[in-house]
């Protein structure tokens, strides 16, 4: 009922209790039918299934909000890389982007942060791949190892220009649930850079050698 007391029509009450191990015991089992299987008509039960559909219909509006969100920060991400297998001419929707991030964000923004947190960690990932992959083949000359490093500054540099283009449409997940944490999009796709990529030993322990063969 709305007052949340059980519904009173002969079909809920006939369903309010249910047998369980042997023993009958009182179960309320939401939404109820009639004895021929048809869906109660009562006021309650419409009520509910009407609240359930909403629920269920929201549901999917903001899954489909999110896949979209994604596949744009993702495009964004990967068009910025410095070895581009092509040039794409994907353009985002910037205003509706951000009312869809503003929508997901007033319900969850700290799941949404996670999200996203995670398509820019998984960018960072594979720039250090392809990084590593540069470094693990030997920087025998001065050329070589001049090359590496204006690599090196080039990724971080893609990695800061796309993290500008998504922070463009996450202005209230920013203003309304990061600066709770001192945090901005660029802050936080710095921090990647550094946490991933500088500081990982394998270059940290490669970088004297590097800089002694530039001179």
């Amino acid at each position: 009922m709305p007052d949340g007391a059980p519904c009173t029509c002969d079909a809920c009450k006939q369903r309010r209790y249910v047998t369980q191990r042997g023993s009958t015991a009182a179960v309320w089992e939401g939404l109820c039918t009639m004895p021929d299987g048809a869906p109660c008509t009562c006021d309650a039960c419409k009520q509910r299934r009407q609240v359930e559909a909403q629920q269920e219909a929201e549901g999917r509006a903001l899954q489909q909000c999110w896949a979209e969100v994604r596949q744009a920060v993702r495009c964004v991400y990967r068009e910025t890389t410095v070895e581009k297998q092509r040039i794409s001419s994907t353009k985002s929707d910037t205003p509706k982007l951000a009312e869809m991030v503003t929508r997901l964000a007033s319900r969850d923004p700290h799941q949404l942060y996670q999200r996203l947190e995670s398509q820019a960690r998984e960018f960072v990932i594979e720039m250090k791949v392809r990084l590593f992959k540069k470094l693990s083949v030997g920087l025998k000359t001065p050329q070589q190892a001049r090359q590496f490093i204006a690599y090196l500054l080039d990724e971080f540099d893609s990695l800061c220009s796309a993290s500008t283009q998504v922070a463009a449409v996450l202005n209230e997940l920013e203003k309304n649930h990061l600066q709770s944490f001192n945090l901005t999009w660029d802050r936080l796709n710095r921090h990647l850079f550094q946490s991933i990529i500088y500081s990982d030993p394998l270059l940290q322990n490669s970088l004297p050698m590097i800089i002694r063969q530039m001179r």
